[in-house]
């Protein structure tokens, strides 16, 4: 069992993530109004054009609505995802309904590198990724706060 004092846990920061779905409702919404301003250029007189005009928007926003709704349960759900760097091992936990557990032993570990995107910089998260001696040689973490900190506990770990 690992030594708590040296235990460091890192959390998922959603920010990056609500910043890409606030952009991606703006844009949905303005994509909403410019699909209604053109629908208003076809003449009313008919009544199989205010069927068309029904059907898409309904059909819009039967699909618009949907998608900005998972993406935020999306965000949400990685919430609960936590990086914990004992000194002999990583473990990643994550999952909503059923928790997931990964565990890379130290000795296991071979590099380490990182990836910070602008907003990423903006919102204090960055990318870490492992690789490792085992079958599955890639480990990705996203978004992870204070991932400067960890980037170098597990850099140390490779040495």
């Amino acid at each position: 069992m690992a030594n708590t004092n040296n235990t460091k846990k890192f959390y998922y920061g959603a920010t990056r993530d609500l910043i890409s779905v606030a952009i991606g409702t703006v844009l949905t919404i303005v994509g909403f109004f410019i699909m209604k301003t053109l629908l208003s250029l076809l003449e009313e007189g008919d009544a199989r054009i205010k069927l068309i005009k029904i059907v898409c928007i309904v059909s819009y926003l039967i699909i618009a609505i949907p998608c900005i709704i998972g993406c935020l349960v999306s965000t949400y759900i990685k919430t609960y995802s936590i990086l914990v760097i004992n000194p002999n091992e990583i473990v990643y936990n994550y999952g909503w309904m059923t928790k997931k557990t990964v565990t890379i032993p130290a000795c296991k570990i071979r590099s380490c590198s990182k990836s910070i995107g602008i907003l990423q910089t903006r919102c204090g998260t960055m990318d870490i990724s492992i690789t490792t001696a085992g079958d599955s040689s890639e480990i990705h973490f996203s978004n992870i706060k204070n991932g400067e900190v960890a980037y170098q506990v597990i850099s140390q770990m490779a040495k």
